[in-house]
């Protein structure tokens, strides 16, 4: 059983890396800047590939870089590759997906079933004054809270590992209550999209990539990222941060450490149900 989930699991990474390689070149050609992160950047700086255990690619541009990216995807994919855009409720941030795989899901109360996708996240500002800064989280972190309510059967991760006490506790309680099922999910993107375009990137000296699981974590000077720097990944190479390991850090530790045995799992429950 063990062999035969590995080995769909390559082929899932396989899958990933073939839309990786289709946005890269799109993203080059039209000088799209663009940076690995989280799990793809750890596995580009500690296995020149992803993580063998790891099931998504994540990148993220900055605002105006994703923007542009979104307005000339569909004539740039190819066939096969479709973009989503983050403007439905279903999803928070753009994803290209692959049109003739599909997976399922079982992070959430109910299983989705999807198509092999990678994650693109909008890489925005922060203002700097430190009032203005507590403001802006505070807004923000209200406002992702009322879209991730508004579809917290569907889509929320319930089995995230680090998640905190706190908020373990406030996810069992709106499971009971139902609280939230009301709740206007594309008014409340809406919101956050509004929120997060009123820094602009290139203008702030700190930057966050908001939509990812580690929120505020993911907050750094904008010189971490700079212009960014080439590293291998499976037959690619990519652009990871100038500082990966200043990144790397601060969201791992000990991040050359390579797990026990028992740690060694997807965060997504992802089930291949077509290859």
């Amino acid at each position: 059983m063990y062999a035969e989930e590995n080995r769909n699991l390559k082929k899932l990474q396989q899958l990933e890396i073939d839309i990786l390689k289709n946005v890269v070149k799109i993203c080059e050609e039209n000088h799209i800047r663009y940076f690995a992160l989280d799990g793809t950047l750890l596995g580009a700086v500690r296995h020149q590939n992803m993580i063998p255990w790891d099931d998504d690619i994540d990148i993220g541009m900055p605002r105006k870089d994703y923007e542009k990216f979104l307005s000339i995807a569909d004539n740039c994919l190819e066939g096969k590759f479709k973009l989503l855009t983050d403007t439905s409720n279903e999803i928070y941030t753009a994803k290209v997906i692959t049109a003739d795989t599909k997976v399922r899901l079982n992070m959430a109360k109910f299983p989705v079933i999807t198509n092999v996708w990678i994650d693109i996240f909008p890489l925005d500002g922060m203002p700097e004054k430190y009032g203005m800064q507590i403001l802006h989280k505070f807004l923000l972190l209200f406002a992702r809270l009322m879209v991730q309510l508004s579809v917290l059967e569907q889509q929320v991760h319930l089995y995230r590992e680090n998640r905190p006490i706190y908020e373990k506790f406030l996810l069992k309680f709106f499971m009971v209550t139902k609280f939230g099922r009301n709740i206007d999910t594309y008014k409340w993107k809406k919101t956050v999209q509004k929120l997060l375009k009123k820094y602009d990137y290139d203008s702030s000296e700190t930057i966050v990539n908001f939509w990812s699981a580690y929120k505020f974590r993911e907050m750094f000077p904008k010189k971490v990222y700079g212009m960014g720097r080439k590293a291998a990944f499976a037959d690619l190479r990519i652009t990871i941060p100038v500082y990966a390991e200043t990144v790397l850090e601060k969201l791992y530790g000990f991040y050359r450490d390579i797990p026990a045995p028992d740690k060694r799992f997807s965060q997504h429950k992802i089930e291949i149900i077509k290859l």
